[in-house]
């Protein structure tokens, strides 16, 4: 299992991630002619701001489940953590998904920091 110092780490790390970070931490969306330089992948997350928070300083991403309406809470796997051992696959199910905005992993968070129901905002939310 991957902890939060890792997660956090690991998406510094990541040159899609890194601008992102910085965005949600300071609570500040760019202009997009800031991101027209970037990677598809930043570019994605930077179309999904809105959706973005930090909490234990690890990068989430809020999405709605389609059965339901609930919303939860994905965190944004950093390219170092894709492929590795212990990281779920991004699909849950065979279901059509949301075009790639990131890379989010697709799975409800059980032992990851915010893991589960409500959204809160900022650091720490």
């Amino acid at each position: 299992m991957v902890d939060a110092a890792e997660w956090r780490r690991q998406q510094e790390q990541d040159t899609d991630l890194r601008p992102v970070l910085q965005w949600v931490e300071v609570q500040q969306r760019p202009l997009v002619d800031e991101v027209a330089v970037l990677s598809k992948a930043t570019k994605g997350l930077w179309a999904a701001f809105e959706s973005l928070r930090l909490c234990d300083c690890v990068l989430q991403r809020a999405w709605k489940e389609p059965a339901t309406g609930e919303e939860k809470w994905q965190v944004v796997v950093p390219k170092g953590l894709k492929e590795a051992p212990g990281v779920a696959s991004r699909r849950r199910t065979p279901e059509p998904r949301a075009p790639d905005d990131g890379e989010a992993a697709g799975r409800e968070l059980r032992g990851v920091p915010g893991g589960g129901g409500g959204r809160g905002g900022g650091a720490g939310g």
